[in-house]
């Protein structure tokens, strides 16, 4: 049934759009932090070896922990691999707690069951500020969890295409407003959002739970930042989202 690669329509057909720009008042503050290459590696496994080096004293932004259990809500910082680089990501949280530890060089971590030598590459910082505006935004999301316990059996009861199309548009729609929360912005302009591309769905695990994992590209009316994180477990590499088109966002 899900072996497919579908358009729905291209972009310059798209008429839906509400004619209308929203900037927050405050600017928010973007910075990605990339390490040189260093193969194939787990995501979560670089994190535990990164966090290791901060040690104990460290925001609890950076491990999503608190004494009496998880830190819920939009994460952060963001742990990921951007172009064969492993890379942290922020929202209006400061790295420098991790890049100075190497000032003086690179360490060698325990990631995973190897030894890795870790090495800073560069780290980008760029303002963000919410818009909304009439020119659709083309962008593509990648390893997309949209899925939890609850709604993939919903999910999983759709037998139109069409039915899971909107399904999925929901999630992501309630995503980005979850990232608009996450940065002190509520919305109440509406969000339009469509799908434009979807592959099938493939197997995902994360703590020997599996998931459906999502590459999926849409066109909607915000702007976004590059390589931010929606969906489940954005923290450690799912649901990257890239920009597509050329349109409007000067974002890392």
């Amino acid at each position: 049934m899900e072996n497919f690669f579908i358009f729905f329509g291209s972009v310059a057909e798209s008429t839906y759009f509400c004619i209308v720009k929203i900037l927050k008042n405050e600017m928010n503050k973007i910075t990605i932090a990339y390490f040189k290459a260093i193969g194939r590696i787990s995501i979560v496994a670089f994190r535990g070896a990164l966090l290791k080096l901060m040690g104990d004293e460290v925001d609890t932004a950076f491990h999503h922990h608190e004494a009496d259990g998880l830190v819920y809500g939009y994460p952060k910082v963001q742990y990921k691999m951007i172009d064969g680089r492993p890379a942290v990501l922020s929202v209006d949280v400061s790295l420098q707690p991790l890049v100075s530890l190497f000032d003086e060089g690179g360490h060698t971590l325990c990631v995973g069951r190897k030894d890795v030598f870790v090495e800073l590459d560069e780290v980008v910082i760029k303002n963000y500020a919410v818009t909304i505006d009439d020119a659709p935004k083309h962008y593509r999301v990648v390893r997309y969890l949209p899925l939890n316990e609850k709604n993939v059996v919903e999910y999983g009861k759709l037998i139109a295409l069409t039915d899971k199309i909107c399904f999925l548009e929901d999630i992501l729609t309630a995503n980005i407003l979850s990232f608009f929360k996450g940065i002190g912005y509520h919305a109440e302009e509406q969000i339009e959002l469509a799908l434009t591309a979807m592959r099938p769905s493939k197997p995902a695990y994360y703590k020997k739970v599996g998931f459906r994992c999502f590459d999926l590209e849409f066109v909607t009316n915000v702007v976004l930042p590059q390589r931010i994180g929606l969906g489940k477990s954005s923290s450690v590499g799912f649901g990257v989202v890239g920009q597509i088109s050329p349109a409007a966002t000067d974002t890392p």
